[in-house]
């Protein structure tokens, strides 16, 4: 939910229904699932063949992230760097990064107006924190939706989390990087840094994104997820 319009806001939609599509495609072998940047994986998996099945899920989820940027009607990528295209950046695959959660509702909150990398200011509510640790020290990260299409009746109760670490500016995009969620399921959760992703004003200046705020900033490194696209 917070990716990035064009700037006329024609294909948020096409570009909205390509991510859900590819939550629901996704062929995972729990018996429940959770979002979060696109999933959320049941608290407790662990152990060589609980690794093994998240470095295969995972790959899975970036062939077809790769081949949506690969396609000339979907991508986000210029011309010129669609010809030359060979693939998005990761970061290895690190269960270490899945890392559980606590979700704590906030109800109430005003509308908020979140600068964006063009001069549109973009409309956010708070919904919630996730409450976490790393490395032994408390963190939380708070969880928005977007104001304008939470109004809509076909809203699906998906919210957007931007963040920003201390790979920024160097081994990720300079202005931080986004996670999805979704407000019906937040029961156990582990936000998945392995599944966060660059907003699309990253590989084209014609979209207009959010700016993550800095409660938002997290002073440890994320390497996990989506690398920088390039310099």
């Amino acid at each position: 939910f917070g990716f990035g319009l064009t700037e006329d806001g024609n294909t948020w939609n096409r570009q909205r229904n390509w991510r859900k599509n590819e939550m629901i495609k996704r062929p995972l072998q729990m018996s429940k699932m959770f979002v979060l940047s696109s999933v959320i994986f049941f608290i407790g998996c662990a152990g060589a063949e609980g690794q093994a099945d998240f470095a295969k899920e995972l790959q899975a989820a970036r062939d077809s992230i790769n081949a949506h940027f690969n396609n000339p009607q979907t991508t986000q990528l210029t011309e010129e760097d669609l010809a030359h295209f060979e693939g998005l950046n990761f970061y290895s695959a690190d269960i270490s990064f899945a890392i559980p959660a606590v979700f704590e509702p906030i109800t109430g909150a005003p509308i908020e107006e979140f600068a964006t990398t063009t001069a549109r200011m973009a409309k956010y509510r708070a919904k919630g924190y996730l409450k976490f640790e790393y490395d032994a020290m408390p963190y939380q990260l708070t969880v928005y939706e977007n104001a304008v299409y939470a109004s809509q009746p076909n809203y699906d109760g998906s919210l957007f989390l931007p963040f920003t670490d201390a790979t920024n500016g160097k081994e990720t995009y300079g202005g931080g990087r986004y996670l999805d969620f979704n407000i019906k399921e937040v029961d156990n959760v582990l936000i998945d840094f392995n599944r966060s992703y660059n907003p699309y004003c990253a590989y084209n200046p014609k979209y207009s994104c959010p700016i993550p705020p800095l409660e938002n900033d997290l002073d440890f490194a994320v390497t996990a997820g989506i690398k920088k696209w390039h310099d």
